[in-house]
């Protein structure tokens, strides 16, 4: 087995995983699963993308909320020092 490094501009990667996401579910007409960057399930049913939620985001969305861990656009503005 051979390996061989390659060097892609970012831009053009992008824009490759594009049109075969494209052309896996538009000219085959079949759905596909695919990782994305921040390792999430994606799965793609005629062309449209649905995250398939894990079991931690699972765990996460069934927790309830605590309002303390909730903070205003205000406050979070008076922290950063926004105007």
């Amino acid at each position: 087995m051979r390996t061989i490094e390659l060097h892609i501009s970012d831009d053009l990667l992008t824009q490759s995983i594009q049109y075969l996401k494209y052309f896996v579910s538009h000219h085959k007409n079949s759905d596909f699963t695919y990782r994305d960057d921040m390792g999430d399930m994606i799965q793609v049913i005629d062309g449209i993308e649905y995250v398939i939620a894990s079991q931690e985001d699972q765990e996460a969305m069934s927790t309830p909320l605590d309002k303390d861990d909730l903070t205003s656009l205000e406050a979070l503005k008076k922290e950063l020092c926004i105007a």
